[in-house]
């Protein structure tokens, strides 16, 4: 077939594969069009696997190029990876562009050094929030301003490339453990297996900015998001064996024994009964290695320089910029907000206290506040929260936002005394003297559905116990 013709490869790629299907449940044999791959732990089982694929090639019309072939090394570059025993690691001279790279100028320049990071990005740990600072710039109608965090994070990337990433080849008869976390624009895992001397490799890396009305979801949610996506990802690896799920939220392991769950989170924990799994809970300091970002102070919540995070929190919402505009174009309420520094303020009169200025946070931020005013704060009450809140920030439906909030926040209820119902006295009943006289009858559900039905009907004969 001429090489010309666009769908050459595809029906290359569709014969090679038909010849060495044989060999694919070994997997010991890897075909990608022309490059043909035999694995083998010893140099016996690779001469006679050699032979057996030589054969099977020539019988059916191919030809090999000796002097394009290498035979039983350890290390072997394929398909832009270097692997070698145990390990794979990307090709240097595949992101070498990405080292050389100049200072981004253009959307165009962004593009396409995004586009070449992301075939790496199995290698790097938290990618999606490393660049997101980058990713916001190839947004429609969005200012290109490369600064110090978009610098920041390019060089991020850079080191973790050439610092020379390897991820370990994975073994389902270690150890494994899914480690992950969240932050409010984000989620990460890694894929760890436990070799000798307790040795952490990692396999896998997984990092997603969070889509949607995730970004608008309780830190318990987006942690049980993390977990199910984690597992999704790393379904090939987990599923049939036994491992431990590492994670910062202590709550997700009272979730396992809680009855009603929010609709969206049951169906998670539904999906999650495939698997195998214990859980494990470790201080967040002790998890940067699954999301780094999440420690972060400036990018998630930790608070430390307020005048700063809300400055770039109202840079990046364009409802609050548009506010903006409104109060320099003077139809915006002068004796209600105020600008000071390029930030939007609202002018706050609390009964018997002298008026103070708060600063506005935008909708987008807003969850993340809440992480900082009652999560961090060690789950106070409503009351304190508000209090705390007013000090500094304000935004319209403050208080009805902070009750729902805490009205959903799962380690607040699991320490919350909750009104139990009086417990029902114990009767005795008489024996009856013959069969199907008295019977008992109770129900179970609502259930998943099976076969069309949802609960089950349970009738006892009192006498036979039939």
């Amino acid at each position: 077939m001429p090489y010309v013709l666009s769908n050459a490869p595809v029906f290359y790629q569709n014969i090679i594969s038909k010849t060495l299907k044989s060999f694919f449940d070994s997997g010991k044999v890897l075909v990608y069009i022309d490059d043909v791959l035999l694995l083998s732990d010893t140099i016996l089982e690779g001469l006679a696997l050699l032979r057996r694929v030589l054969e099977t090639l020539t019988s059916s019309g191919f030809s090999v190029n000796l002097k394009k072939c290498t035979f039983l090394i350890s290390e072997i570059e394929y398909l832009g990876r270097v692997i070698s025993n145990g390990q794979v690691r990307p090709s240097i001279r595949n992101f070498q562009a990405l080292v050389d790279s100049p200072k981004l100028r253009s959307v165009k320049q962004v593009q396409q050094f995004l586009g070449l990071a992301c075939y790496f990005r199995r290698y790097i740990p938290n990618y999606a929030q490393q660049t997101a600072c980058i990713v916001l710039l190839t947004k429609k109608n969005m200012p290109f301003e490369w600064g110090v965090e978009q610098d920041k994070a390019r060089q991020y990337i850079i080191d973790r490339l050439t610092n020379k990433p390897v991820l370990a080849i994975y073994d389902p008869q270690l150890p494994t453990e899914v480690h992950t976390d969240t932050s409010a624009i984000g989620y990460g895992a890694v894929l760890i297996q436990i070799h000798e001397g307790g040795l952490r490799r990692a396999v896998a890396y997984l990092s997603k900015s969070t889509q949607g009305a995730e970004p608008k979801y309780h830190s318990y949610e987006l942690e049980t998001l993390a977990v199910v996506k984690a597992l999704q990802n790393f379904r090939k690896y987990l599923l049939g064996v036994s491992f431990k799920i590492v994670t910062d939220c202590n709550a997700l392991k009272l979730t396992e024994r809680k009855k009603d769950l929010l609709p969206h989170v049951a169906r998670w924990w539904l999906s999650m009964r495939d698997f195998q799994y214990t859980f494990e809970y470790r201080k967040g300091s002790l998890m940067s290695h699954a999301d780094y970002l999440s420690r972060n102070p400036v990018e998630v919540c930790h608070i430390q320089n307020p005048k700063n995070w809300t400055k770039l929190a109202q840079s990046a919402d364009e409802e609050t910029l548009n506010l903006i505009d409104e109060f320099n174009n003077g139809q915006l309420d002068s004796s209600r907000y105020e600008l000071r520094n390029g930030l939007l303020y609202v002018k706050y009169f609390p009964i018997g206290e002298e008026s103070r200025l708060l600063c506005y946070i935008p909708k987008g931020f807003r969850l993340s506040l809440l992480h900082v005013f009652h999560d961090d704060q060690d789950h106070i009450g409503y009351d304190k929260t508000i209090e705390l809140i007013l000090r500094y920030f304000w935004f319209p439906g403050l208080l009805p936002f902070v009750r729902k909030y805490l009205k959903h926040c799962i380690v607040s209820l699991s320490h919350k005394r909750m009104p139990r119902a009086p417990h029902q006295p114990i009767e005795s009943w008489t024996k009856p003297d013959v069969p199907f006289s008295v019977v008992h009858m109770d129900t179970l559900g609502l259930l998943p559905e099976s076969q069309d039905y949802k609960h089950v009907l349970l009738i006892i004969d009192a006498f036979t116990k039939y």
